[in-house]
């Protein structure tokens, strides 16, 4: 199913009485600003960007863990990988509370908002989405977009349920 402008870009339930304010399956805000130049973005778009996303955040993890290691010394095998999944979270949390979005989502046009009213991610839903989602999803579901979900017609994985969050793209005008 494909967004259309008779659909809620937040839950994609068709169709809406163009009389709404607000869907009435998920209470999202149809005129916020940010429905009007952003459509949800779907799973080829979001796995590629995941793909950057890890390519960035595995070599960056392991070059903090390398500088821990000089600050505090060797470690062993098993602390370097307690160190690596601790900060491993922290890239993935730190652009989303600062960016709302991630280098590779920022690659493909995309970014995180809110699932209802379409504003930028808050420090607490980057929080609930990023730390808490994103380490559920991956216990879960080994391979980490193996969770997404196609509730309504967007694809949503855990992480996004928890932080009540949609990754959007901007839409070509």
């Amino acid at each position: 199913m494909t967004y259309s402008r008779n659909s809620c870009p937040a839950c994609g339930v068709d169709p809406l009485d163009s009389q709404e304010d607000a869907c009435p399956q998920c209470g999202s805000l149809l005129a916020s600003p940010r429905w009007q130049s952003h459509e949800p973005a779907y799973l080829r778009r979001r796995l590629f960007a995941a793909v950057v996303d890890h390519i960035i955040a595995i070599p960056l993890t392991q070059f903090l863990v390398y500088l821990l290691m000089l600050g505090i010394g060797p470690l062993s095998n098993g602390y370097q990988l307690l160190w690596s999944q601790a900060l491993y979270p922290l890239y993935f949390f730190l652009t989303a509370g600062l960016f709302s979005t991630s280098l590779g989502k920022v690659i493909l046009g995309m970014t995180i908002v809110h699932q209802t009213t379409g504003q930028r991610l808050t420090w607490k839903e980057a929080f609930f989405r990023e730390v808490l989602g994103r380490q559920l999803n991956a216990y879960l579901f080994p391979v980490g977009l193996v969770g997404v979900r196609r509730r309504y017609s967007r694809a949503q994985t855990i992480a996004d349920e928890i932080g009540k969050t949609v990754v959007v793209r901007k839409r070509n005008a």
